[in-house]
């Protein structure tokens, strides 16, 4: 059973303070019902009031139907074709409205057209706003256990690069599971928020397992990740590097179990 934290905390190693923490609540079913992002101020020396609170709805498949991201009035809703675990599209709606109230003018399709291989994995989906298709998603079994993880580089975003070749991808996996993956999220959505957050939930919530690479289309390492674990081998710390004014830093993301 994967023990999944109530906190993460981003550390910058730059302002050697907080940069942000994401509160998690999970129900007794071990599932994410909520994200709350909670922004650290450096200049009050705490943490600012909490944003609205993200919220994950799930129909009959334990699959994502809703995301509902409050601070930007907006929600994702994903359909599925009937009684498969398969995306047929991905929508973005006013967050209060219904299926009985929302208008065609105020839907954006993100992503759509999606097909699928022979166990089930995205391969390809449409792009609706740039009008493109995004081909040959990747998978890897970094243990070699029949256990497939992707490797695309979302970065919290759905506009990949049409062709494998021209994407970062992630290489490389630690055999720790990830605090926060959500088995029935797919990734193929804009995660309304900013960078920090999105760098977050792209290498802890999208993958079973921890990634300790990233690698540009030349194959060129761009980040390295290393990690510790608790006594339990729960994933306790993750490291990495970051650039500011020239200046190289180690920043960190802590995960807070109760």
């Amino acid at each position: 059973k994967i023990e999944i934290p109530s906190q993460i905390v981003y550390f910058s190693g730059y302002s050697n303070a907080p940069q942000l923490r994401l509160l998690i609540h999970a129900n007794a079913d071990s599932r994410i019902d909520s994200i709350v992002v909670q922004y650290y101020s450096t200049f009050n020396r705490d943490y600012n009031d909490p944003r609205p609170t993200i919220s994950f709805s799930y129909n009959e498949m334990n699959m994502v139907d809703t995301v509902r991201f409050p601070y930007y009035d907006v929600k994702k809703v994903f359909t599925y074709k009937a009684g498969t675990t398969q995306l047929e599209t991905v929508e973005e709606w006013p967050i209060d409205a219904t299926a009985e109230t929302v208008q065609s003018g105020d839907i954006v399709i993100e992503a759509s057209n999606f097909s699928y291989n022979e166990v089930n994995q995205p391969v390809s989906y449409f792009y609706n706003p740039s009008s493109y298709m995004v081909n040959d998603l990747r998978y890897t079994d970094p243990f070699g256990l029949g256990e497939s993880v992707g490797i695309e580089y979302y970065k919290g975003k759905v506009n990949l690069s049409a062709q494998a070749a021209n994407r970062s991808y992630y290489d490389t996996f630690a055999p720790v599971y990830t605090p926060i993956n959500m088995p029935g999220l797919p990734p193929t959505f804009n995660f309304e928020e900013g960078s920090f957050v999105q760098d977050m939930i792209n290498l802890l919530c999208f993958n079973t397992y921890l990634a300790l690479e990233v690698k540009d289309k030349s194959g060129d390492v761009v980040s390295e990740y290393s990690y510790t674990t608790n006594e339990d081998g729960s994933l306790s710390q993750v490291f990495f590097q970051t650039v500011r004014f020239g200046n190289e830093y180690t920043d960190s993301y802590t995960m807070i179990y109760e």
